[in-house]
């Protein structure tokens, strides 16, 4: 795995846009150097969320405080975040659209967590065998739930148990 420090190596780039000079972000590399960025050097040091056009959910997940704003300090949070939990940081710049289980760093206990909700999720959704998972899998929690062993109405079901109690549940039943 590539080293996410930044170096003089991957020096910061900077592209004017419309009389103002921007961070230029294309890979986990910029990302990183984004850490080492001065406060003054940012955009903005905190912006308001109904100003931005983006997932609603994912500006809800930076806002760590609630109050309507995302800060320089959130995104770094983020940013440290994000290169944590993957192993193949090449992945941040492949635009896809697809989660691929294998670039999630398992060693990192958070990571590992993912990747077992991301199984789970693709065993509910009939898709044992999935090595990517995508945002609108995630959120099909309908299907999700409808397809589970155990879907929350307290009814728990011969399948969703070991082959010798799963006997014994029939035996009950």
């Amino acid at each position: 795995m590539p080293s996410t420090e930044a170096t003089p190596e991957n020096a910061i780039v900077l592209n004017n846009f419309g009389g103002q000079h921007q961070l230029c972000i294309e890979n986990a590399l910029d990302l990183a150097n984004a850490l080492e960025l001065d406060n003054a050097l940012w955009m903005a040091t905190s912006v308001p969320v109904d100003g931005l056009h983006c997932d609603e959910s994912f500006l809800k997940i930076l806002d760590t405080e609630g109050n309507g704003r995302i800060r320089a300090d959130e995104m770094r949070s983020v940013i440290k975040w994000t290169l944590k939990l993957l192993k193949n940081q090449e992945c941040i710049s492949e635009r896809n659209e697809q989660l691929f289980l294998g670039d999630l760093n398992e060693a990192d206990d958070e990571a590992q967590k993912l990747i077992d909700a991301a199984k789970h999720i693709l065993n509910n959704l009939g898709e044992p065998d999935g090595r990517s998972i995508s945002l609108p899998q995630i959120r099909d929690t309908k299907r999700i739930n409808a397809e589970a062993n155990s879907n929350g109405d307290g009814v728990v079901i011969p399948g969703a148990a070991s082959d010798e109690t799963a006997e014994y549940m029939k035996a009950v039943m």
